[in-house]
């Protein structure tokens, strides 16, 4: 237990006893998986096991040889597994071979007949075949996937009882993600044992108390969305990947140290994603919430000004309370408006010099070109009075955006990073050409790492393409539990060797979700630039920034996890909300990268998409923002749309908004993120017609080219735009060119008509509420076409684009084409859709 003791002497561990308490719940799931795999674990099945936790497991098989210790421990897991389901008694035993539905496909909706359940494959790339739930449920092998998990268990765990139990939980999170937890059919047995063990931990603590309270932790990292895209369009793709994965580091280095801090095992953050961070711990943290607050406060000020900050706030809960779901919801609401407020103080904690500097004090924006970075626009700290010779592009780089590249490039599917952790403050050592997998390291001479340090985390990230044999990382200290963490793949065997490799005996090997697709630069060993992408596009070179996220996620999450039955039941546990954290996070940080990786191929099949066009820069939690060539980013909106409601199993409830924007090559990057965020918040206001006594069904749609549409209209409008573009790109005449032109004409022109009837009925409504009299019946009602001169002339030129040539000859436009036109100008909703097809194929055929 020497890794152990070294954990304890700095003050950033937890009692044995804790370790016991989880040791307990990760050997309790082991038997659960094995009884759902038909598996029978005969007598000295615990041999088997890494030797970290062997002890407890013989215990639990033979309870009649059970030390006191035990005798306390076996209680509190069983106690913490019935909270975690809200039960009074503990959960049944396992259904053998009982699939999980996907708790997506059952929020907002009744319960009662079968949702789709997700196949039975350990995760892997976050492929489509491997994440989303199906029905009817193909075979699966549950004995195959349990005797895999063990044989990958005794190879990869380490001797350590932390490593034992740190590794058993992140291989139930890669092989029991898919199996259902006891007595439920929607949350899988990793979430459920992820969540047993936080309360088992907080219940050790609390054990001897007759009030036995706890608390619900919440962090948020601001700031996010300027630092993301506050940059110009210069070098701005090259460090931009390095700097969307900086501020997941950030959300890592917060955690951990909150947890280090309060002396609570990893299991206590229970969720994060998208800068959210919760943490359950005794009562007793919620006094030093105020002083951990100041400190990150104070770290994020020396590093970042008041650029990037932390909101922290807790809320009091009761351990009994915990498995109520109706209290449970009352307490995350509470949380949340505690974080809103916590966010608006943003230089709590500092002094009052510090806040008038770093906050309230102009920026310089005088002086000359070299002096500010070329990237972020930021003063340079000591740039020369007098430009550098030859234009050199890193001398007209700030460090701090020098390191995010270095970062960048380093990061693809398969790189291993390596974290451990630090006393806080203490910067990471510089490195120097020998001393990594390249030579043109910046790791302690880049200012991105001082937030890390100043909270007490080291990492490196090591390119995996350069291999790892017989590279030590000088620096890293070998006799502290260390992470070595696939990226973006769990191929657990590979960070185990990687490990070795590295001299870290200690370490724990794992795996981290990395919402991340960058496209290469046609000569394929630099990354692509806005040129490179605009270049990529169909026709006109234009640039697609493409934001989104899920629709009333707040309202799925607090009140779509109620019955609509009779009873009105509230589903919403703590096991439950972290199985739908879970779920989130699969999709948009895990398939969305397999996505955007993948459709280049899959796209261009159908519509001459090249690959390398697309850049995912952000996805957590459950929004998006991804750049690339126009007409690429406006088809993978459409297949994320159409992934996110096969994931979902087909829920109604669950669907996402999204706004298209475009821009030139130079266009720069904050401008663009700026403009589909204008656009997605359009497409939040779309509304439709419903049937009388149907429900609403709001929202779940696009805004792009000026229009917002439903997702359901945007396929047909983009096969719309193909047959326009056959038929422009497959004529020598220009009349199908013209036809193109016409239609533009036509939607121009009920545009004009519309906004010239909507003032005519805001003027008879403000004239009948100034007079008192009853106001006149609306020119323009909802969801109709504005009727005026414009359908004349629609209708004369469409009867003579269809007409038969001169002497028998076929028409000069197909008919069908035509006739597909006509059936759109009836209703407002074909407007618009015959909009965006006329203004997609017009920028495809210039």
């Amino acid at each position: 237990r020497a890794a152990w003791g070294a954990r304890m002497s700095d003050g950033g561990g937890i009692d044995e006893g804790a370790l016991r308490v989880q040791a307990t719940v990760v050997v309790q799931a082991v038997r659960t998986f094995a009884g759902w795999a038909g598996r029978n674990l005969d007598s000295q099945w615990w041999v088997r096991l890494p030797a970290g936790i062997a002890e407890v497991a013989s215990l639990l098989a033979n309870p009649g040889q059970s030390p006191n210790w035990f005798d306390v421990v076996e209680p509190i897991v069983r106690r913490a597994s019935s909270l975690a389901d809200g039960r009074s008694t503990p959960p049944t035993a396992p259904t053998p071979g009982a699939r999980l539905e996907s708790v997506l496909a059952t929020v907002g909706l009744r319960r009662g007949e079968a949702r789709p359940v997700f196949p039975l494959a350990p995760l892997g790339e976050f492929a489509r075949d491997e994440l989303f739930p199906e029905a009817p449920a193909r075979p699966g092998d549950s004995g195959a996937l349990f005797d895999d998990f063990m044989a990958e268990w005794r190879d990869v765990a380490g001797g350590s009882d932390i490593s034992a139990v740190a590794t058993g939980m992140t291989l139930l999170a890669k092989y029991a993600w898919c199996v259902p937890a006891p007595g439920s059919r929607d949350v899988s047995l990793a979430d459920h044992a992820r969540v047993t063990a936080a309360i088992a931990a907080c219940l050790w603590e609390v054990r001897a108390e007759h009030d036995q309270r706890l608390a619900l932790i919440g962090g948020d990292v601001s700031g996010v969305q300027a630092f993301l895209y506050r940059i110009t369009s210069a070098g701005a793709l090259q460090g931009l990947r390095g700097r969307s994965f900086y501020l997941q580091l950030v959300e890592e280095a917060v955690g951990q140290y909150l947890l280090r801090r309060w002396h609570l095992p990893v299991a206590c953050r229970v969720m994060e994603a998208g800068g959210h961070i919760y943490i359950l711990a005794p009562a007793r943290v919620l006094a030093d919430v105020p002083r951990a607050r100041g400190h990150l406060a104070q770290a994020f000020f020396d590093h970042h000004g008041g650029d990037l900050f932390v909101g922290l706030a807790g809320v009091e809960i009761g351990a009994s309370e915990l498995g109520d779901p109706r209290v449970l919801e009352e307490r995350f609401a509470r949380l949340g408006e505690a974080l809103s407020r916590a966010k608006r103080r943003r230089g709590e904690g500092l002094e009052p010099e510090q806040l008038a500097k770093g906050l309230f004090t102009p920026r310089k924006v005088g002086g000359l070109d070299h002096q500010f970075c070329r990237i972020c626009d930021r003063p340079i700290s000591g740039a020369q009075a007098v430009a550098p010779a030859g234009g050199d592009r890193n001398a007209r780089t700030c460090a701090l955006c020098l390191g995010l590249q270095e970062l960048g490039g380093r990061l693809r599917r398969g790189s291993v990073m390596v974290t451990w952790p630090t006393a806080p403050s203490i910067t990471v050592p510089t490195q120097s050409g020998d001393e990594d997998d390249d030579a043109s390291s910046g790791w302690g001479t880049s200012q991105w790492n001082g937030v890390l340090g100043a909270l007490g985390l080291g990492v490196r990230v090591l390119d995996a393409r350069n291999g790892l044999i017989g590279r030590h990382l000088r620096g890293v200290p070998t006799d502290v539990e260390a992470s070595v963490l696939r990226l973006q793949d769990t191929d657990l065997p590979k960070a185990a060797e990687a490990a070795r490799d590295l001299g870290l005996v200690a370490a724990v090997p794992g795996f981290r979700l990395l919402a991340q697709s960058t496209p290469n630069a046609p000569d394929g060993r630099a990354i692509a630039d806005f040129g490179d992408l605009a270049d990529a596009a169909t026709g006109s070179r234009y640039v697609g920034f493409l934001r989104g996220d899920v629709d009333n996620l707040g309202s799925i999450v607090l009140g779509g996890l109620r019955d609509r039955g009779a009873d009105h039941a509230n589903r919403g546990t703590l096991a439950r909300r972290v199985a739908l954290s879970m779920s989130l996070r699969l999709f948009f940080e895990g398939h969305l990268s397999w996505l955007c990786q993948n459709s280049g191929a899959a796209l261009g099949k159908a519509a001459h998409v090249k690959p390398d066009s697309l850049y995912l820069i952000y996805a957590g939690g459950d929004d998006l923002f991804i750049a690339g060539a126009w007409d690429a980013t406006a088809r993978v909106a459409l297949a994320i749309d159409e992934a996110l409601g096969k994931y979902a199993g087909g829920n109604p409830a669950v669907h996402l908004s999204a706004g298209l924007a475009m821009g030139h090559a130079k266009y720069p990057l904050s401008a663009g993120a700026h403009d589909a965020d204008d656009a997605q918040k359009k497409a939040k206001d779309h509304r439709r017609l419903v049937a009388p006594g149907a429900l609403p069904h709001d929202k779940d749609a696009i805004h792009l080219f000026g229009r917002t549409i439903g997702w359901e209209h945007l396929k047909p409008a983009i096969d719309l735009a193909d047959t326009f573009i056959v038929a422009v790109r497959g004529s020598r005449d220009t009349a199908p060119r013209g036809f193109l032109r016409l239609a533009l004409q036509i939607v121009n022109l009920e545009q004009k008509e519309r906004e010239r009837q909507c003032k005519l009925d805001d003027a008879d409504r403000r004239a009948s509420e100034r007079d008192g009299k009853a106001a006149r019946t609306p020119r323009l009602r909802e969801g109709q076409a504005a009727l005026g001169r414009w359908f004349a002339l629609a209708a004369y030129h469409l009867s003579r684009a269809k007409r038969p040539g001169n002497k028998g000859a076929p028409p000069r436009v197909d008919p069908a084409l035509v006739q597909a036109v006509e059936a759109l100008l009836v209703n407002s909703t074909g407007i618009d859709t015959l909009a965006v097809a006329a203004q997609w194929a017009d920028l495809a055929v210039r």
